[in-house]
């Protein structure tokens, strides 16, 4: 199969299934996975694919970076959040970061009820919109409508203002040394703030973010106090390094 001709059926396989990971689009097309790589790169030169941790999506799907992880990182989210959900308490005050993992945990909390919640990121408030047991509160500021998050000084000035129970973080990376990472210097006021104003910070930890250093620090790992993760061989020596620095790790 020619180049072009690959590019036409990756590009068509994305029409049809939103999220295909490279070993996926390898074995469709029984090529290795360089040669998906090269393609997918040539592709999204030419913006006919958005490239994702592990695969690619579709542009006609219009996903931000919080939408493009949750296709790929749904399945390990879901459980995560779910042992999230159980921590959340009748009349606490909550802060949800935007995120994916943040996003999963949101379509829990209309099982809940006489909660207060306040996020930065417009995708999660749409998603408890219809939650009327729920007070929701929609953080101010400017809206920067790539990741579909509000943030800025009027949003840090409102932040400052306000105190929280728990927080909510979506972070890009997490690793014992190096600490929490992200991509985007812009995201981190926010989400410092967030953390500042909490009694606790929880983290929902993806595979894929255990070990990952992301070009952006925001904290030291020893600021959160519990992190929901999944147990593996290949993530157990960063969380026993995470653990002895008094973080509490629940496994599901």
């Amino acid at each position: 199969m020619y180049a072009h001709e690959r590019h036409q059926k990756i590009a068509e396989i994305l029409q049809s299934s939103a999220f295909q990971s490279v070993e996926e689009l390898a074995a469709l097309m029984n090529v290795s996975v360089a040669t998906v790589r090269r393609d997918l790169a040539r592709l999204s030169e030419r913006s006919e694919v958005v490239r994702v941790h592990g695969g690619a999506v579709s542009p006609h799907y219009g996903l931000n970076r919080t939408a493009a992880r949750s296709l790929e990182e749904s399945e390990d989210a879901i459980p995560l959040a779910r042992a999230a959900f159980e921590t959340i308490q009748d009349h606490e005050m909550i802060a949800l970061d935007s995120g994916s993992t943040i996003l999963e945990l949101a379509k829990l909390l209309p099982q809940k009820s006489h909660l207060t919640l306040l996020s930065s990121s417009t995708v999660v408030a749409w998603t408890l919109r219809d939650a009327r047991q729920l007070r929701v509160l929609c953080l101010g500021g400017e809206m920067f409508r790539a990741d579909q998050v509000n943030r800025g000084s009027f949003a840090l000035q409102m932040l400052g203002q306000m105190y929280f129970d728990k927080a909510f973080i979506d972070v890009a990376g997490i690793h014992p040394e190096k600490g929490l990472t992200i991509d985007d210097p812009a995201e981190a006021g926010i989400k410092q703030a967030l953390m500042k104003q909490s009694k606790e910070v929880f983290l929902l930890a993806t595979p894929l973010r255990v070990g990952h250093v992301a070009p952006v620090k925001l904290g030291e790992v020893s600021q959160v106090q519990r992190i929901f993760a999944h147990a593996s061989a290949s993530t157990a020596p960063a969380f026993e390094a995470i653990q002895k620095q008094g973080v509490c790790v629940t496994f599901v």
